[in-house]
C-alpha cells in the first residue's frame, strides 16, 4: 500500500497534477491530524514515517513534513529537537500553509520553559489570529519581563473569559 502511494503520488506530480497530489497529501495528513487529537501516538509515528517515504521528494510539502515531524518529536518529549526544527521551518519557509500551527507549537514550548522575550518576538509573525490561550502565553511574557503597561494591555482583552480571566 505504501508503494502503491508513493507511485501515485510521483506519476500526479511528474504528470503536473500539483493541485491533486495536494488533495492526495491533504488527505493522509488529516487522518493524521485525527491520530494526534486522539493521543495515538504509535499511529502517529507510523504515519509520519510513512508521509516521509511517500513525499519527501515533492519539494512543496518539505514545510509540511517538518512541522508535522517537530509534532512529533514535540508529543515524543524531545521538544529540544522539536524547538530547532519549528524555528527552521518558521525561518526558512515564511509562506508555509503550517506557518500559524508552528508558531503556536513554537510559543507554547517558549511559554512552557520561560522563554518570554522569544515568544513575543514570534508572535509578531503571526498571520492569523490569536487565541484567548495564546493570549495568555502573551500577557504572561510580557509580565515575565516587566513589561506590565503592555501585559496589562493583553490581559484586558480576555477579562471576561470563563477559562482565563480570572488569570488576568
Amino acid at each position: 500500500s505504501l508503494l502503491i502511494h508513493r507511485k501515485k503520488a510521483k506519476e500526479l506530480y511528474d504528470a503536473g497534477k500539483i493541485s491533486e497530489l495536494n488533495k492526495l497529501f491533504n488527505t493522509h495528513t488529516r487522518k493524521l491530524e485525527s491520530y494526534f487529537e486522539k493521543g495515538n501516538f504509535d499511529l502517529i509515528r507510523k504515519k509520519v514515517g510513512e508521509l516521509k517515504i511517500i513525499y519527501t521528494k515533492f519539494d512543496f510539502v518539505n514545510d509540511q513534513l517538518m512541522y508535522y515531524d517537530a509534532k512529533l518529536l514535540s508529543v515524543s518529549k524531545n521538544e529540544l529537537k522539536a524547538q530547532e526544527k519549528l524555528e527552521y521551518l518558521i525561518q526558512n519557509y515564511p509562506n508555509s500553509p503550517k506557518l500559524d500551527n508552528a508558531i503556536f507549537l513554537l510559543a507554547e514550548m517558549y511559554f512552557k520553559t520561560d522563554e518570554n522575550q522569544k515568544l513575543i518576538d514570534i508572535y509578531g509573525r503571526l498571520s492569523g489570529e490569536n487565541t484567548v490561550k495564546h493570549q495568555f502565553w502573551l500577557g504572561n511574557a510580557y509580565f515575565n519581563l516587566g513589561r506590565y503597561e503592555e501585559s496589562t494591555n493583553v490581559f484586558k482583552t480576555f477579562t471576561k473569559d470563563p477559562e482565563y480571566g480570572f488569570k488576568a
